[in-house]
């Protein structure tokens, strides 16, 4: 397959789906539900809008106090 020049990791030049979430879903994983963006294509999406585009109204959060970023296979 040989991808590892091209994915794999963050780094110029390199393919990356992303998706940042407010908190720490290895430690608590209901905070896979606080997607603040994401990215796929090198767009970024906010969720506030995506979730409006399709008439979902989104959850209030706490206050961001830790972010993390799950990385997804492209």
């Amino acid at each position: 397959m040989k991808k590892d020049k091209k994915s794999g990791s963050i780094a110029p030049g390199k393919d990356a789906d992303l998706v940042v979430v407010d908190g720490d879903p290895l430690a608590r994983i209901g905070d896979v539900r606080n997607v603040v963006s994401t990215m796929r294509g090198g767009i970024v999406f906010g969720s506030k809008e995506v979730l409006a585009s399709v008439g979902v109204r989104p959850q209030t959060r706490r206050s961001m106090t830790a972010m993390s970023l799950i990385l997804m296979p492209v």
